[in-house]
């Protein structure tokens, strides 16, 4: 059985370069190894108990973070001997794009059908995944106890489904999701089949295509979850003449005889992305700039200054533009 300590070893492997800054661990090299001796200690006083999680808004949505570095560490190793026992790994987004494409390629006529998961997050039944790693009897009991306080804790405050942020909650939701991953992959008529977390994406023979969209809310109704309504997050089209986004890529097949031609191209709502977060991180360098200097007057800028308000101006602009 993997060895499921949360020992000095299992901390030292598991501390991230910005929690040394973020949770001030140490000053220098030689204070390591006694830093993580006191936080195993502590971890071990915590009696695998979680305490109340940091509560904050993202994109509309409420996302949860541990607020101790001893929690931070305690969720960040058992994630990893879920993975690690449950051979969990999330797909990978560039990989389907790649295969996407080579199988759009195909000349065939064939149905392509993309979904996405309505609040994939807050509609998974937490309790049923812990139920079922507790009765597979692999995980040891200060990791079960662990995972328990974070669903009674999760219980307590109200939290709908798996908690965002958590960074053992993408893999909760692989395990729920393995599932229907399989029953799609076996059903009648599949040709392809992919999926990055909540967002659904079927190559399929094209006479089947009812059959299987059926197939597919009832899988998902069984999972107690229930596909996007909003037609920009749904399509269904044939294969030859497709034009959708998925990933983050906008697809768009002109049918040959031979092998179609796919063009592939970011789409407009990533590319607006890109820029807002350029946008902001120019404002955050300016803003913290302007803490510590002049920024009128600072000759590290020199003739450059102007360059810098141009571009931070241009790229306001862009965000709002079509690309």
């Amino acid at each position: 059985m993997l060895n499921q300590l949360f020992d000095s070893k299992a901390i030292t492997s598991a501390i991230m370069p910005s929690d040394v800054h973020r949770w001030d661990l140490w000053s220098k090299p030689s204070e390591i190894e006694d830093r993580t001796r006191l936080l195993a200690s502590a971890i071990k006083e915590k009696n695998y108990s979680i305490s109340p999680f940091t509560v904050k808004t993202h994109r509309g949505k409420k996302t949860y973070q541990a607020s101790c570095i001893e929690d931070v560490l305690t969720i960040r190793i058992l994630d990893r001997y879920i993975r690690r026992i449950y051979k969990v790994k999330q797909a990978d987004r560039s990989s389907i794009i790649r295969q996407t494409r080579i199988m759009l390629e195909d000349s065939g006529d064939y149905t392509i059908m993309r979904l996405d998961i309505a609040k994939c997050y807050e509609s998974m039944n937490f309790e049923s995944i812990a139920e079922k790693l507790r009765q597979n009897m692999i995980l040891a009991p200060n990791c079960l106890k662990l995972l328990y306080s974070i669903l009674n804790h999760c219980k307590s405050i109200g939290v709908s489904g798996l908690p965002r942020g958590l960074a053992i909650s993408p893999t909760l939701a692989e395990l729920y999701l393995e599932i229907l991953d399989k029953k799609l992959s076996r059903c009648r008529g599949v040709i392809y089949t992919s999926r990055y977390v909540d967002d659904v994406l079927l190559i399929v023979d094209s006479d089947s295509k009812s059959d299987i969209n059926f197939t597919i809310k009832n899988e998902l109704q069984n999972l107690g979850l229930l596909p996007n309504t909003n037609p920009n997050k749904t399509y269904i089209g044939p294969t030859q003449s497709t034009d959708f986004t998925y990933l983050g890529y906008h697809f768009r097949v002109h049918h040959a005889k031979e092998m179609n031609e796919v063009k592939l191209t970011i789409s407009n709502e990533k590319i607006s992305k890109i820029k807002t977060k350029i946008v902001k991180c120019l404002i955050v360098i300016r803003t913290r700039f302007n803490r510590h200097s002049n920024w009128l007057q600072c000759n590290a800028i020199g003739g450059q200054q102007w360059q810098a308000n141009a571009t931070l101006k241009s790229l306001k602009l862009l965000q709002f533009s079509k690309s």
